[in-house]
């Protein structure tokens, strides 16, 4: 007892001799951190140098640096800031270090982890995950494979049921783990700084820190992952297999970065992953084509399911009539049913679907919405006349309201050019009869101008005779002249010649010259006459020229005729 407390005195004596310097008591122990976990103890406990010759200083080793510790803590006191603290900078800068450094190599494997001064040991961190530091020059000491593979098995259960309630690709784009690598990782793991980007994961796992913000590591390590966006942006398929998602497959496909996971496993082919993903998905379908994203992996879905699944699917969508109307005019969901069409090839599933397009309310509001025309606009290539004649009738039925019905114009040029012999004339039929009509219609003039295009001379004939005596007033009109245009270059010379003489007779010919519209019809029957009602048709509008020549329109047509007049003088 005498003895312990004339050390404790000498002990005390050499310290006041140093000014109040640091206590190293005779424990080896910091008196700092005795109340702490036991690891803090064990890095404070000193090695005693063996060429300590002046007890005024304190046992240092340059190189084992746990040794050492400043006294006077700038920061609060905190567990975390009493860590010791000494980097590279406190070797080159400290004068009581400067013989040492030149006597033994520095770790170059310790550095600074932080800015309050933890250090870290690289090797000691990788020795808990049982990884290698010994990798080539030109990639990352970071084993990327093993060290996500390590993570996940000590995270697996923790990652599994937050999937359950986070949004993936939205955490993923919130926390920028996406570009580390780490989009699969629990949240919870980490520490996340959204200010400058910096992600560091828990410490007391792997001891690693990444900012992202610089594009390296702060502790050596990683400094390659960045580089590897491209290889691990998409680490679902690294970290995960289909089994462990079993009943999320569902929110992972709303998902833009799930959805590239599902669809990549789709193209896989394998009939396992099919199955997985098609028993998770059948059950949500209406949910899904409906989706932004999910409407890709039903899409893929149908192009790689076998005809069992997809008789299934093609059931589901054709049980209920409402439904099918509701898919179709979906924005996402017309896609959807595209493809399917597309993939279907039995006769039967070919049926199953027909037989519930083909009823009058669904064919006629399919056929005059934006997204369902589509739809039917797809059977028509897809189907064959047999299969789809009830459709087309349904069409032919309602010719004149489809006609003039922004989408069902276009389905009923469709319907023009696939439509078997019996069907077909009685579109044209209809057409021909309400020609006048459509040709001053927004929408029905184009099935007009399609009908004349398709080259069939006697049904052009027709056409021509029944708009006879309205040429000019449709020269006038904005949706008229571009069925008269229409009608000068498609129609035979006598038809041609009948029009011409039609509007230049007509008291109102000048005003179709100055006429917004009318005037590109005047100039067309320039381009398209030839012999005398071409000369005709010059001498007509030349005469006029006092009253075109300063016209905003009429110069126009003016010009051509006198260039038309020169081209036919060169060769008289």
């Amino acid at each position: 007892m005498e003895s312990w407390r004339a050390s404790e005195e000498a002990e005390e004596r050499r310290n006041n001799n140093n000014g109040g310097g640091v206590v190293q008591h005779s424990t080896g122990i910091n008196p700092i951190f005795a109340s702490y976990p036991s690891d803090y103890n064990v890095l404070q406990q000193p090695i005693p140098s063996q060429n300590m010759q002046n007890q005024n200083h304190h046992p240092i080793d340059p190189i084992q640096f746990n040794s050492y510790y400043q006294p006077q803590l700038p920061y609060p006191s905190t567990p975390r800031n009493q860590i010791p603290y000494l980097s590279l900078n406190h070797l080159s800068q400290n004068p009581t270090l400067q013989n040492h450094q030149n006597q033994q190599p520095v770790d170059m494997n310790r550095v600074p982890l932080n800015p309050i001064g933890e250090d870290y040991d690289i090797n000691q961190a990788f020795s808990l995950m049982n990884l290698s530091t010994s990798r080539g020059s030109d990639l990352s000491p970071l084993d990327i494979d093993r060290f996500h593979t390590y993570q996940y098995q000590q995270q697996q259960q923790q990652l599994l049921k937050s999937l359950l309630t986070m949004r993936i690709q939205s955490a993923a784009r919130e926390t920028h783990l996406r570009s580390l690598g780490f989009n699969s990782l629990d949240q919870s793991t980490a520490n996340l700084q959204r200010g400058g980007y910096s992600v560091r994961t828990n410490l007391d796992q792997s001891g690693i820190r990444l900012d992202s913000s610089r594009g390296r590591s702060i502790n050596g390590v990683g400094s390659n992952l960045l580089s590897s966006r491209k290889q691990y942006s998409n680490n679902y398929s690294m970290l995960l297999s289909l089994d462990h998602l079993r009943g999320q497959i569902c929110l992972l496909a709303k998902e833009p970065q799930g959805c590239v996971f599902l669809q990549r496993k789709l193209e896989d082919r394998k009939p396992e992953e099919i199955y997985i993903i098609f028993m998770d998905l059948k059950d949500n379908l209406s949910e899904l084509i409906k989706d932004p994203s999910g409407n890709f992996v039903v899409q893929k879905l149908f192009e790689v399911c076998n005809e069992e699944q997809l008789t299934q699917l093609l059931l589901w969508l054709t049980t209920n009539e409402h439904r099918i109307i509701s898919l179709c005019t979906d924005h996402h969901g017309t896609r959807v049913v595209q493809k399917m069409v597309e993939c279907i090839t039995t006769q039967e599933q070919i049926s199953l679907l027909v037989s519930v397009l083909k009823q009058r309310h669904v064919t006629l509001t399919l056929t005059k919405n934006g997204d369902g025309h589509h739809v039917i606009q797809q059977c028509l290539r897809f189907f064959s006349n047999v299969d789809i004649k009830d459709i087309m009738k349904e069409i032919a039925e309602n010719c004149l309201d489809i006609a003039t019905n922004k989408s069902g114009c276009c389905v009923l040029q469709q319907c023009l050019s696939y439509a078997p012999r019996d069907i077909k004339d009685r579109l044209v039929a209809d057409i021909t009869a309400n020609a006048l009509s459509l040709s001053g219609h927004p929408y029905g003039n184009y099935v007009v101008q399609f009908l004349l295009a398709m080259g069939m001379p006697q049904v052009t004939a027709e056409m021509v005779a029944k708009l006879e005596g309205s040429y000019v007033s449709l020269s006038l009109d904005k949706f008229g002249s571009h069925v008269v245009e229409k009608c000068l270059r498609e129609s035979g010379v006598g038809d041609r010649s009948r029009i011409i003489q039609e509007m230049i007779y007509s008291p109102d010919f000048l005003k179709v010259l100055q006429d917004p519209f009318g005037n590109f019809v005047a100039q067309s029957a320039l381009e398209v006459s030839k012999g005398d009602i071409h000369d005709i048709l010059v001498s007509c509008i030349v005469d006029k020229s006092a009253y075109l020549q300063s016209h905003l329109h009429g110069k126009r047509v003016l010009a051509h005729a006198r260039a038309s007049k020169r081209h036919v003088a060169r060769f008289v």
